[in-house]
């Protein structure tokens, strides 16, 4: 049967990419749950809800530690940070699919901090949100137009709250 190999990303420095060092987070990754759907299990009284990514980090080098500047991280470890789970090998169904990096889950960092601890346990507890997240965080104030296509009023919209224009197909 084959086998399932993940990678857990972050680009750190934002340059649209996720090659550069420290950005492939997978051996710290020590759990990972993921959410998605609606806040209520009901089609009619569900309201739908950005995805959540919630990661624990090994965390014994002090590398999730904003405040250590002379740790590789430092300075970049703040929220907006593209976040995303791809998968680099086959997927384990009965027939071959294989996903070259494809990502099963994209979002935007929100907070990595230490969890609460008895014993001293050397983690950092990592939040991120989808990208409905970053419409839903923010308001916004979009002139009334008479003459414009929905594709022009969405992309205006998005560019409002900030979704870059590369994570984007309209």
């Amino acid at each position: 049967m084959p086998t399932t190999t993940w990678a857990i990303l972050i680009d750190w420095n934002r340059d649209g990419d996720f090659a550069d060092a420290s950005e492939d987070i997978t051996g710290d990754v020590l759990a990972l749950e993921t959410f998605r759907g609606r806040d209520y299990a009901s089609q009619l009284t569900g309201r739908s809800k950005a995805g959540e990514l919630v990661a624990t980090l090994d965390n014994v080098t002090g590398k999730y530690n904003s405040f250590l500047s002379s740790g590789p991280l430092y300075g970049n470890m703040v929220p907006g940070r593209k976040v995303q789970v791809q998968t680099s090998d086959s997927f384990p169904y009965d027939f071959p699919i294989v996903f070259s990096g494809t990502p099963l889950w994209s979002g935007f960092l929100d907070t990595i901090a230490p969890p609460p601890s008895l014993g001293g346990a050397h983690r950092a507890l990592l939040t991120a949100t989808g990208p409905l997240g970053l419409i839903a965080r923010r308001d916004v104030n979009v002139a009334m137009k008479t003459t414009i296509t929905s594709d022009l009023a969405i992309t205006e919209i998005l560019d409002q709250v900030g979704w870059p224009a590369a994570d984007r197909s309209i």
